[in-house]
């Protein structure tokens, strides 16, 4: 089964390739398209269920031909019935080095449902179904490695009900859903989310949260975002260190009834007859002792290029502090392609770990990580994206300061609707 798996995605990559060759990252499509999130998502922060009008940008979106659909049947227009409800889901299967095994597994397959009974009013629900068949599989041996668990913070389930009484009031979104922070990426390897190799990812995919979150579009340039939730996923996530006697110790990242607040503005203006797109914006999150700032910003000519960037610090108070630096450069050849080249950096300060270096106040671990590759949308609703990952490490809490280089290829297939 895996071989022909693998057969079957190295085949169309080939032909795929036989045009060109790219990748990409979500947040750069307001910078290679001039549109903003909310235009192609139902969530305004970008990601998941598609609108009418984002579902219809990307069956259009195709390398080799449109005929080819999947959802040929689907694709031909707008019916009555999306005044009312819209449905989709996000497929995504991966090669790639999980721990110290290579494998080919799922890594979700999520269903998307929203019910708009008004024009002012939409009910939303998501499921990632990976969890769920991980525990049904997982005393088979053949079948429990092609599904992982759901990583620590992360949910299957997201709901919400959102209020919008008119286009010049903000929208009101309450449930159990991500909270707004920073920008939304699809790849949760990417330090701004991971901050270091040996540490859970700090905001998981699906890190979902009861809560409730106020967010204002003023014109079409500056988005305003505030939001209250609770803090029962995040505080899965559990930092571990051993100190010099050998005893483990366990710090949840926030308590379990904590409450976190966070704020967000985005300022996306064109220019050039809109040629020119851009935005620059930040967000800040604070629980208790712990902090997590986010500030970002973009340029790109449509459907040509763009630069991007994110600076990350998150903070937990006397005990463990990291910089993070992402920029990415995407050339779009064509609409169905992207190349892009992407760079990470990430310090982390931990002051509980004694150091074995002059300076007794900290350890101190180094990532790096450069990132090449390509995303091909073959045909409609049918991606790939090749990835080359040439990844780094030092630390100076122990004997070993520098771990060896390694660099590895990963492949991802995504199908959705």
């Amino acid at each position: 089964m895996r071989r022909k798996i693998l057969a079957i995605m190295t085949a169309v990559l080939i032909i795929s390739a036989f045009y060109v060759i790219n990748l990409h990252s979500r947040p750069e499509y307001t910078l290679v398209t001039g549109n903003n999130c909310a235009n192609c998502h139902m969530n305004p922060q970008g990601g998941g269920q598609r609108t009418y009008d984002g579902r219809y940008f990307r069956n259009q979106t195709s390398l080799i031909g449109k005929k080819l659909s999947f959802f040929k049947n689907w694709n031909e227009g707008e019916s009555s019935l999306d005044q009312y409800m819209l449905w989709g889901f996000d497929y995504r299967m991966q090669d790639a080095m999980l721990g110290s095994e290579r494998r080919l597994f799922s890594m979700q397959f999520t269903p998307y449902v929203s019910i708009m009974p008004t024009n002012w009013m939409t009910l939303s629900l998501q499921y990632n179904l990976i969890g769920v068949l991980h525990d049904a599989f997982k005393n088979d041996p053949t079948m429990s490695k092609f599904y992982i668990g759901l990583y620590p913070g992360q949910k299957g389930l997201q709901t919400s009900v959102s209020f919008k009484p008119s286009k010049e009031l903000p929208t009101l979104k309450v449930g159990y859903f991500q909270p707004a922070i920073g920008m939304r990426y699809d790849d949760h390897t990417m330090l701004n989310r991971q901050i270091n190799y040996t540490f859970p990812p700090i905001l998981p995919p699906d890190n979902s949260e009861l809560g409730a979150e106020v967010n204002y579009d003023y014109g079409l340039d500056l988005q305003l975002t505030g939001g209250v939730y609770g803090a029962k996923s995040m505080s899965e996530i559990i930092f571990t260190y051993y100190d010099k006697l050998f005893i483990r110790h366990d710090v949840p990242i926030v308590g379990t009834g904590s409450t976190s607040y966070l704020g967000k503005v985005v300022y996306s203006p064109r220019f050039a007859e809109n040629f020119v797109n851009t935005f620059v914006g930040a967000s800040y999150l604070v629980n208790s002792d712990y902090s997590l700032m986010n500030a970002f910003v973009g340029v790109g000519l449509t459907d040509y290029v763009s630069l991007s960037g994110e600076y990350v610090i998150s903070n937990k108070k006397d005990f463990k502090k990291s910089n993070v630096i992402m920029a990415q450069l995407l050339y779009q050849p064509v609409t169905a392609v992207n190349v892009f080249v992407r760079y990470e950096n990430s310090v982390t300060q931990d002051h509980a770990i004694p150091s074995e270096t002059n300076n007794p106040a900290y350890s101190e671990f180094t990532n790096e990580k450069i990132v090449l590759g390509l995303g091909v949308f073959v045909i409609p609703n049918l991606e790939l994206k090749p990835e080359y990952r040439m990844l780094s490490y030092k630390n100076t809490a122990g004997p070993n300061y520098v771990m060896d280089p390694s660099n590895e290829w990963a492949l991802q297939l995504h199908l959705y609707y």
